[in-house]
């Protein structure tokens, strides 16, 4: 069984935590079982799978992975789990919660999450991101669908046996940045759509997100899904286009892409909304996954003042 100590915790997350480990997990109150953790800016360049992004500060991307794997240490914890897991969001529902600006966040940034009891291989969580004030930036809450390293070979075994093993990841390779397929074509066609395709999904894209399989997890795809959205709001909505940011995203997904897919983003905007100018109003955009012509998921995003 996993103890409730901060350091067996830390252990036992080098193990089961998808993506990476967090190096300084604490406990706040073994009875409320939240998660917390703080990260400096000197801290973040140096954790595997994220890259400078041209500031000083955060992408949506690496917000939403740093939420994310936090939410999948909290589940850990609450559930005292004792074999390899597998974490694949079914549901992600984030919430900007100030005004100040997501990307330039002061460090040191601080994570907190807690964990419910895992039913029927599904666990939930919610995490939230402060800045160095103190000041809650950022809440996700986040349904998993949990395998077992069992259960997911079952699943995805198969492709696995069937990829070029040479050129393979090998076991526990972690991911060297939030890498995506080169765009190969973006078509945007007001007032109507907007969409981008890329690919193939070489296999080094997949390093270190699953182990060994070569299966890349579509919800990295958030920062292209909400750049897609604003180049298309650009278009449709010159007039307030610059002054939205992004307040709420809601994302659904129910399978993975694999290395040789295509993928390719369809961004859509409710009809009722395009003829809006109002400079406050909000504007829904929904973004569409897909990976072998299928849609596969589904992010939608909020953008407002």
């Amino acid at each position: 069984m996993l103890a409730t100590s901060p350091d067996c915790l830390k252990q036992k997350m080098t193990i089961t935590a998808p993506y990476f480990a967090f190096d300084n997990l604490t406990v706040i109150g073994l009875k409320a079982q939240v998660i917390e953790t703080t990260i400096s800016h000197c801290q973040l360049n140096q954790i595997a799978g994220f890259s400078r992004t041209g500031h000083d500060g955060l992408s949506m991307a690496q917000i939403y992975r740093l939420l994310n794997n936090i939410g999948a240490c909290a589940i850990e914890l609450h559930n005292q789990l004792d074999h390899k897991n597998y974490y694949l969001t079914e549901q992600a529902r984030g919430k900007r919660l100030t005004g100040l600006n997501l990307a330039r966040a002061d460090f040191p940034l601080t994570l907190r999450a807690k964990g419910k009891k895992i039913t029927s291989m599904t666990g939930c969580a919610k995490a939230d991101l402060y800045n160095a004030d103190g000041v809650k930036l950022f809440s996700l809450k986040l349904n998993y669908t949990i395998l077992s390293a069992e259960l997911f070979h079952q699943r995805y075994g198969f492709y696995r046996q069937n990829i070029n093993k040479e050129k393979a990841p090998q076991h526990r390779q972690q991911p060297q940045q939030l890498q995506l397929p080169p765009l190969n074509e973006l078509i945007i066609t007001p007032p109507h759509h907007a969409v981008a395709t890329f690919g193939p999904v070489e296999q080094h894209f997949c390093a270190g997100h699953f182990d060994q399989y070569n299966a890349l997890p579509v919800d990295i795809l958030i920062d292209k899904s909400i750049e897609l959205a604003q180049q298309w709001l650009n278009v449709t909505h010159k007039s307030v286009a610059m002054e939205l940011s992004l307040n709420k995203f809601n994302l659904t997904t129910d399978e993975l892409a694999f290395s040789e897919d295509e993928l390719s983003l369809s961004c859509c905007q409710l009809p009722t909304q395009l003829n809006k100018p109002s400079a406050e109003q909000t504007i829904n955009v929904t973004v569409l996954v897909y990976v072998r012509a299928q849609a596969i998921a589904e992010i939608e995003l909020e953008f407002g003042h």
